[in-house]
């Protein structure tokens, strides 16, 4: 039996249209979504892959609570 992390990534591939592809499903850091390796993937500082858009919004997130 799959575990619950391993299903949800299976349903989210599947969502992105890459089932049975060469291609490995990365999922977002931040959002836990797919993401795209031709597009707006990013890492953060821990080398784990991230939308650009999401990694930028949690970065000023960090910096408002800093101040």
């Amino acid at each position: 039996m799959l575990g619950k992390r391993k299903a949800r990534w299976i349903e989210l591939c599947e969502l992105a249209d890459i089932k049975g592809s060469d291609r490995c499903c990365l999922l977002c850091r931040i959002c836990h979504e797919p993401v795209s390796l031709k597009s707006d993937t990013v890492t953060d500082e821990n080398g784990k892959a991230v939308h650009e858009d999401c990694y930028v919004k949690e970065i000023i997130s960090r910096r408002r609570t800093l101040q």
